[in-house]
């Protein structure tokens, strides 16, 4: 096929929507109701799928499209539950009897047969949304040639019908406080819009199937309210461990929108978490939190008391807890509501625990010391220690030198030389210095028993005399002759001018 052909195709496919459809004009049609349940998980429409459906152009009453509010199982439900309710209130007035109230009243209920009128309740409610559903497309067309722009600020059907209900047939919109139906941005954002557009002014005719159609949808919330009231009373018996575990009117709630205790066991716990939310569009450069997931559980008494940063994990638990209890009470395993009463009672302690604060860091004790041996750094064997290695007074008077005079210097070892500094022959303060007594080497006592030993380690001050020194002496001449024993010590006369004359214990002065 060439492009040619191919755009001539087209045209002619284009060219179908302008032949007039079969079956007559739009006001012969009438919009058929939807097969499926197009309410929200809320008990109001769903605003995603509304805008797939088509639009009911009727010129006639709101009746011609919803029938139901005229239909006989709609009133013969309604006078029913009214006389059940109507009964019960007679009962508790009575006066008290041997049985329990809660065994009286589960007596009453299988005596007047309520099981049936139960679950025709709760088909009446999903009729109810289907019907609502059906009244909202009548009201959205009716008044979309008036304020287009409308049903695109305000998505949730029943907030859009309730603002039509306000600003219908008024001329200045900011006279209206929508604030107490929509949200404060929506409201504004509202109201800027309709006062900067030029509306189309609606006949009278138009105003008032308006407003018909307005009031249908208050009946049939109301009738729902009704209904919801009636099954959350009778829940004690018909799901008394699903009421323990969170509540008669939230279970009445979640059984409205799930059609009983047959399609809540069918749904998920993942599902449960989003039952009864409203999807709200953000407007504008709103950061405000979604509120996609804030269900019949999360607007629940059990978990809006408790912080809100545990709030998320409280709604998992109970949609948990919820399916199992819808379960036990459709097989009517405990009637008496022991095993929902346990559940709550598992979820309450598990929300205590992570509530307590967090536990503080414990002291730690310090380890014990090691009993180590200590070092000691004093005492009398230190400081004999330290005295023996200590720095003599002829090291001292070596390190230290004479101001404007030579030093004398000495060969130590090879080619070395070292300095005497003030400890040589050459220096005014030349002096004999006496031995230091803390540098003497000690003989230890068990070697100055040795004589040679102990005369080297301790020399004799001249007044001891050797054992083998004797007075007598053997000469040639006479034998025997007695001599003095210290003159072999006293020196001869010329080694005594030898040493005066050659000695170097004098020292010149210069």
């Amino acid at each position: 096929m060439s492009l040619e052909e191919a755009l001539l195709a087209d045209l002619e496919g284009l060219s179908d929507y302008d032949e007039p459809s079969a079956g007559g004009s739009d006001d012969e049609r009438e919009a058929e109701a939807p097969t499926h349940n197009a309410m929200d998980t809320d008990g109001s429409p769903d605003e995603t799928t509304h805008e797939q459906q088509p639009r009911t152009r009727l010129s006639g009453s709101v009746h011609a499209v919803a029938k139901l509010t005229r239909s006989g199982n709609y009133k013969r439900v309604l006078d029913e539950i009214r006389a059940a309710l109507t009964r019960s209130a007679a009962l508790e007035a009575a006066p008290p009897t041997s049985l329990d109230p809660r065994q009286a009243m589960a007596h009453r209920f299988s005596a007047d047969g309520e099981e049936e009128l139960v679950a025709s309740a709760n088909n009446l409610v999903t009729d109810i949304d289907d019907e609502t559903v059906l009244v909202y497309q009548y009201i959205r067309d009716q008044y979309h040639p008036i304020f287009p722009d409308l049903e695109t600020l305000v998505t949730h059907p029943l907030d859009y019908i309730k603002t039509v209900q306000a600003i219908v047939g008024v001329e200045d919109i900011t006279s209206v406080n929508l604030k107490a139906i929509l949200p404060s941005s929506v409201a504004m954002v509202v109201t800027v819009t309709a006062t900067t557009i030029k509306r189309v002014r609606p006949s009278e005719a138009e105003l008032a199937r308006i407003r018909e159609a307005c009031d249908m949808v208050d009946e049939l919330q109301a009738s729902r309210s009704l209904i919801t009231g009636y099954i959350e009373s009778r829940l004690n018996i018909i799901a008394p461990n699903l009421s323990a575990v969170i509540g008669t009117a939230t279970a009445a709630q979640i059984l409205s929108v799930t059609g009983g205790l047959a399609g809540l066991c069918r749904m998920p716990a993942c599902n449960l978490l989003v039952l009864g939310s409203k999807q709200h569009r953000q407007t504008g450069l709103s950061r405000l939190p979604s509120q996609n997931r804030q269900g019949f559980i999360y607007n629940s008494p059990s978990v809006m008391t408790l912080p809100p940063d545990l709030r998320t994990k409280a709604v998992r638990m109970f949609s948990a807890k919820c399916v199992l209890a819808a379960r036990v009470d459709l097989t009517h395993r405990t009637k008496d509501g022991a095993m929902g009463r346990s559940m709550r009672d598992e979820i309450d302690g598990k929300l205590k625990v992570l509530r307590e604060p967090p536990q503080s860091k414990k002291v730690k004790a310090l380890p014990a010391p090691r009993e180590a041996p200590r070092k000691r750094r004093g005492g009398r064997r230190a400081r004999k220690a330290k005295e023996s290695k200590a720095m003599t007074e002829l090291r001292k008077q070596q390190n230290r030198l004479a101001f404007g005079e030579a030093e004398e210097e000495a060969d130590y070892i090879g080619e070395e030389i070292v300095g005497l500094g003030m400890a040589g022959s050459n220096s005014r303060n030349a002096r004999v210095i006496a031995a230091d007594e803390r540098v003497k080497i000690n003989l230890p006592k068990k070697y100055r028993h040795i004589s040679g030993i102990a005369t080297a380690a301790h020399p004799s001050s001249g007044l001891a005399t050797s054992g083998l020194t004797t007075s007598l002496a053997f000469t040639q001449n006479q034998g025997l002759e007695l001599q003095n024993p210290d003159a072999a010590k006293a020196p001869s006369a010329a080694q005594s001018l030898a040493d005066k004359y050659f000695s170097s214990s004098r020292i010149p002065r210069s």
